[in-house]
Order: structure tokens, then sequence, then C-alpha cells
């Protein structure tokens, strides 16, 4: 399932899903059957916060010929191309963690659920369960989900960041515009 979301939501998201990552990976049957549902929801979800280029392209259909610094026109062109990229590859291997690796790993190995509690009540299913939960595999698929769910928010808190930086540099050189 995707989540497109704003960044302040992916990042309670994220902070949200790190603790029940955390209980998966060290403690999945201590904190009760509706904690661990909410795990693998967490698990099985990627997000994406839409990357749009309209004001990159209005800078280059005619914008960037306002600034004369042409280091700056070069630092934007290099932001947005690299930092654009690099936002939009994570955004994919997010995804293709949760679609190709984590759900049909869950689907091989868990036992039929609607519910996880209801796995309380068989112990056949709770064997099952019990021994995907606690194999090295599926530890790893959570601690690479919550790997790159981490580098999604440093990477976007970054360009942020430089985002600012840039249109301080750019509110700098129009001042002679005026």
């Amino acid at each position: 399932m995707q989540i497109l979301c704003s960044y302040i939501t992916k990042r309670r998201f994220i902070k949200k899903s790190g603790a029940y990552f955390k209980n998966l990976v060290f403690r999945p049957f201590k904190q009760g059957f509706d904690s661990l549902e909410l795990g693998f929801g967490y698990l099985q979800t990627y997000l994406g916060i839409p990357v749009t280029d309209v004001g990159y392209k209005e800078l280059q259909g005619g914008g960037l010929k306002y600034i004369s610094n042409l280091e700056l026109r070069e630092s934007i062109i290099k932001h947005y191309s690299v930092k654009n990229w690099e936002w939009q590859e994570y955004n994919k291997i997010d995804r293709d963690m949760v679609l190709n690796q984590v759900i049909p790993f869950v689907n091989q190995n868990a036992p039929y659920f609607g519910r996880i509690g209801e796995i309380k009540d068989s112990e056949e299913s709770l064997k099952k369960f019990k021994k995907m939960i606690e194999s090295d595999h599926f530890k790893n698929l959570v601690k690479m989900s919550n790997l790159f769910k981490n580098v999604q928010v440093r990477l976007y808190e970054n360009i942020l960041r430089e985002n600012r930086n840039l249109l301080k540099d750019i509110e700098k050189d129009l001042i002679r515009l005026n």
C-alpha cells in the first residue's frame, strides 16, 4: 500500500513505524497482537512525497535569465537534477522493497489470517508465524525497510535546507533588479 503524504506526515509516520519495527525485530510478542498487527501494517506500506518540477521548469523557461550570477544558475540546475534523481531513487527503492520483497515474503511464510490476533487461537498457525517472524530474513527485511525510510527523511531535510540556502542566494541576486 502506498501513502502519499506531506513531509511532516511522513516524518511522523516514520517515527512511529521505527518503534514498531524495533518491536518486530527484538520483542514481537511482548507488545500484544494489536501492536504486532500495526507493525506489519507499517512494514507493508511504502511512502512517497510527490516531487514536482513546476518551479524548476519556470526557471528553465526564462526565469534563470534574471539571475546574473552564473555560478548560482549552475548550482540551481545541479541541485534540482541531482536531488530530484536521488529523491526519486529512494522512493523507488522503498516501493520495490515493500512490493517485491516484504509482501511476497510474508505471503509465502505467514499462515492465513484476517487479523494477526486470530493466530493465537491456532497452535499450528502461531508456530508458523513465530518461525517466520524470528527468521533472520524477516528481521533483515524489517531493518532494511526502516533504514530506507529514515534515509528518505534525512534526504528530504537536506533538500529543504539546500532549497532555503539557494532561495537566499537568489533573493540576494535579484535585489539588483529593484
